[in-house]
């Protein structure tokens, strides 16, 4: 499992949110998903931002470049 796989998963999981209701509040289908969650397709661009938005977290956390979820700027 990649990375960004692994991040997503968690992310999904510590909110209680299937593949499904994810697709639907994100527009992205369920089968593009679930490519992602098993590491079969990378995700464009657009989708990173759609997910990173959705859960609130960075695209460096959800790219493994970041051990933070959030960072914040003081």
């Amino acid at each position: 499992m990649n990375i960004f796989a692994e991040r997503l998963k968690i992310l999904m999981d510590k909110r209680g949110m299937p593949e499904k209701d994810l697709s639907k509040s994100i527009k992205i289908s369920k089968y593009r998903i679930v490519k992602f969650l098993h590491g079969e397709a990378y995700a464009p661009l657009k989708d990173l931002i759609k997910i990173k938005n959705f859960f609130g977290c960075t695209l460096d956390y959800l790219l493994g470049l970041s051990n933070a979820e959030n960072e914040y700027w003081i």
